[in-house]
Order: structure tokens, then sequence, then C-alpha cells
């Protein structure tokens, strides 16, 4: 429990943290950043990544300040936060977008080689029983389009 007197050397310490915890939030926008990219996004997924971004950050900032800082809100702890992610898109931002990027898409283009695999696998395997069902269902089909109205045909 912390009290209402903080001695300095916690409070540094909590500032410290909380610049970390802003550093994380700026890792995480580029990670969302590289999600919108990866997708080539339109304002759906735009708002949606947003939309997370912030619940993830400001469910963050709430256990910080519950856990950390005993459930007290203090200026310098958003202040730290802030300027912990401001510096982190100064500074490793240039670096990690990219990276970020180009490991979603490389793992995108994986899961679609993947899919694409196992689609071609489920047709070759599934390709006998097809061509049985399809033998008798063309009868019945033919039967069936002669009773539809619809399908007669006109005089």
């Amino acid at each position: 429990m912390i009290g209402l007197y903080l001695p300095l050397a916690a409070q540094t310490a909590y500032f410290l943290e909380a610049v970390l915890l802003g550093a994380a939030v700026g890792l995480l926008y580029d990670g969302f950043a590289a999600i919108r990219t990866v997708a080539r996004a339109r304002a759906g997924l735009t708002a949606l990544c947003d939309g997370l971004f912030w619940l993830v950050t400001l469910s963050a900032y709430f256990v910080f300040t519950v856990v950390r800082a005993g459930g007290q809100v203090r200026g310098f702890l958003l202040l730290g936060c802030a300027l912990g992610a401001l510096g982190f898109q100064l500074t490793l931002s240039a670096w990690t977008r990219p990276a970020l990027t180009a490991l979603l898409g490389g793992a995108a283009r994986l899961v679609h080689a993947l899919a694409r695999l196992a689609g071609r696998v489920l047709t070759r395997l599934c390709a006998p029983v097809r061509r049985l069902v399809g033998q008798g269902t063309e009868k019945f089909s033919k039967k069936f389009k002669k009773t539809l109205p619809f399908h007669r045909k006109k005089v």
C-alpha cells in the first residue's frame, strides 16, 4: 500500500517503469500499424485496430496504476507513459515498424501458401466422392428442373 507521501527513490522507480510501459505502448502501436499495412486496411480494419490499441493501452495503464501505484493516479506516471511512447516513436520506430511489417507479411504469405496447399489436397481427396455423388444427382436435378415452373421451356 502506498501512502500519500512517496520517497523520491520510489517516485523515480515508478516513473521509469511508466517510461518502459510507454515504450511498450509504442511497440504495440507499431505492431498495429504493421497489421494495417500488410492487410491494406480500409476504414473498418483501421477502426478495429485503433479500438484494440486503445483498449489494450488503457487496460495496461489501469493495471499498472492499480498494481504499482496502489490505485493512486499520479500525474508523473501518465507523463512517463507519454514520454516513453514518444521516445520510442522518435528513436526505435524507424527500425521496428519495417521489421514488423516484413515479419507479418512473411507470415501472411506462409499462411496463404499453406491454405492453398490444404485446399489442393482436400480437392484431390474429395474428387472421387464428388464424382460418385455427381453421377447420382444429375438425373435427379434434371427431373426436378422439369417440374419447376421457371425452368419449363416456353412454347
